[in-house]
């Protein structure tokens, strides 16, 4: 069997059109990276590459102190060190990590889809962590 031009053709916007769907969906899952030090959650520029979390992406914070001051939802959460302050509420609709970190403040952390604790957690100041699924906690101490 013979291809024309038109089914090259074909294949290409068929092709382009699979990437761009591909594209499209990672896009919604991507990790912003808190960059370190202490600040605004809500100032882009304490984010790696200027970004702030939004409701279909993941949140990481390795260290440093992020302090939230309105209310956040995002798509998956995960903490190895530093510390999440403030008097906001921060909900994670996907997975949430803690490891070696301190939730400080008056707000409340939601886990809808439960959490994953392997090392220390210390929460401070009436903070409150919500596990609105199922949750492991399989090392450290929960202060």
């Amino acid at each position: 069997m013979k291809f024309g031009a038109s089914s090259s053709q074909a294949r290409r916007l068929l092709l382009a059109a699979g990437l761009a769907l591909i594209s499209s969906s990672a896009h919604g899952q991507t990790t912003i990276v808190w960059g370190g030090g202490t600040g605004s959650w809500n100032t882009a520029a304490n984010w790696t590459g200027g970004v702030l979390p939004q409701s279909g992406n993941n949140a990481q914070i390795t260290g440093g102190t992020a302090n939230l001051n309105s209310d956040v939802s995002i798509a998956g959460f995960s903490m190895s060190g530093g510390t999440l302050s403030g008097t906001a509420n921060l909900v994670a609709n996907g997975p949430v990590t803690l490891s070696n970190t301190a939730l400080n403040g008056t707000g409340t952390v939601t886990a809808n889809a439960g959490a994953t604790i392997t090392a220390d957690l210390t929460l401070n100041g009436g903070e409150t962590l919500t596990l609105a699924g199922i949750s492991t906690w399989s090392g450290g101490t929960i202060y």
